[in-house]
């Protein structure tokens, strides 16, 4: 629960702004105090988060959206999600920050305003090698060099038929353009309008021990955004030979 003295804090901020800033200040509490709630379910009397598999990063994630967007609750969700590889617990609040941020987007900037017209999907799957060597084509790439085993987690989300896809896919590519041309991300976060991508680059460049590759692609009224990791650092157990062993 919030401390008595960050309640106060708050009420003082609501008090002395506008109805649009408390607004923010309120959506902005809410999110962040739920995904801590539901990162809190790892762990055990302030321990280390329990090691995880992204099957159980899914469901958390999904719990801790619907508090804050209850209305979401409505829409068509579709999971695929790993549930082989176990994920040292180190990483878990870093990967509900990422996989949060992708469905806080799905949902505010979809354009549809009922939720049982949205359908979200998440896929969360070791990549094949054919597909590693797509992403090593890329342009800008950020890693993925030096690890050889990958994978992506890939939200995807229906879009209003009115919303233009060109302006949207012009956005995203104004964003990513912004991302791959900037050493220090964390000036991104703190100019004026930061984007929720700036924040997701800047916990998988500094909290999360992984090269990774952040894409997106916009189709058939659907737009997907996808983050590409090197899982090799980041188990509990070794992979040698394609096998996990102790």
């Amino acid at each position: 629960m919030l401390q008595k003295k960050d309640r106060r804090a708050i009420v003082n901020l609501l008090k002395n702004d506008s109805y649009i800033f408390q607004n923010q200040i309120l959506q902005m509490i809410f999110f962040t105090f739920a995904m801590k709630q539901f990162a809190e379910v790892f762990s055990v009397d302030n321990a280390p988060y329990n090691d995880f598999t992204m099957s159980d990063l899914t469901v958390s994630c999904r719990r801790a959206i619907e508090k804050v967007h209850s209305e979401s609750s409505a829409a068509k969700w579709i999971i695929d999600a790993d549930e082989t590889y176990e994920f040292r617990g180190k990483y878990f609040a870093p990967f509900v920050d990422i996989l949060c941020i992708f469905l806080n987007n799905a949902i505010e900037h979809s354009g549809i305003d009922k939720m049982e017209q949205l359908q979200i999907s998440i896929s969360i799957r070791e990549l094949g090698e054919q597909v590693v060597a797509k992403y090593h084509e890329l342009e800008g790439v950020k890693g993925l060099d030096s690890e050889k085993h990958f994978f992506e987690m890939k939200v995807t989300n229906t879009l209003n038929p009115s919303l233009s896809l060109e302006d949207l896919e012009a956005k995203l590519n104004q964003t990513f353009a912004k991302i791959r041309g900037e050493a220090n991300v964390q000036e991104l976060i703190q100019g004026e309008g930061g984007s929720g991508l700036y924040k997701l680059c800047n916990t998988a460049q500094y909290n999360i021990e992984s090269d990774y590759l952040i894409t997106f692609k916009v189709d058939n009224s659907t737009v997907s955004l996808a983050y590409c990791f090197s899982i090799d650092k980041l188990l509990c157990k070794e992979i040698v030979d394609d096998n996990i062993v102790n």
